[in-house]
């Protein structure tokens, strides 16, 4: 089992919240991120609880939204198997009784892919919103992005933005 991978977001200080500086977006897409990857990984059971918790009293739509279409992307989904992509790109496919799922995002600022071997092509944004890109250059960001068709999909990594310089942390004094 993977249990407790939240991001409970709030204000700084206040009891509870481990992710102050994360807000609803990024914990909607680190939510699907990590439940497609421990899926990928074989794990047979999730549990969290990301949309709503006694210090957050509003329901974290933003997270339901994007939790409820990977769900319907993947909930009956068979062999989920991570992508071999390089460093900063990653991806997760699973066979549908319609073909093969996939879901594609980067930790990078950017990310351009080009996909071929597929017909019959759907591609739907995190929410399960309807997106048009050109399958050769389909541009990647860190919100997953679906794919969906028949046949087996190549996928080319056409560039990934630079790994971000770091910085020193200042003198602890």
């Amino acid at each position: 089992w993977s249990t407790e991978a939240n991001w409970l977001i709030g204000p700084q200080g206040t009891r509870g919240v481990n992710a102050p500086d994360v807000d609803e977006h990024g914990q909607s897409k680190y939510l699907v991120r990590v439940n497609l990857l421990s899926m990928a990984l074989g794990v047979p059971y999730f549990a969290h609880s990301a949309f709503f918790y006694p210090f957050h009293r509003e329901l974290l739509l933003d997270s339901v939204a994007s939790y409820a279409n990977m769900t319907y992307n993947f909930g009956t989904a068979t062999n989920a198997r991570m992508l071999n992509l390089p460093d900063g790109v990653y991806g997760v496919m699973a066979d549908t009784q319609a073909g093969i799922v996939c879901a594609l995002w980067t930790t990078r600022d950017s990310a351009r892919v080009g996909i071929s071997g597929m017909s019959g092509l759907h591609m739907q944004d995190l929410y399960g919103n309807p997106v048009s890109y050109d399958p050769a250059s389909l541009p990647l960001s860190g919100d997953p992005v679906y794919i969906s068709g028949r046949g087996t999909p190549r996928i080319t990594v056409l560039q990934v933005a630079a790994v971000p310089k770091a910085s020193p942390l200042p003198d602890l004094e």
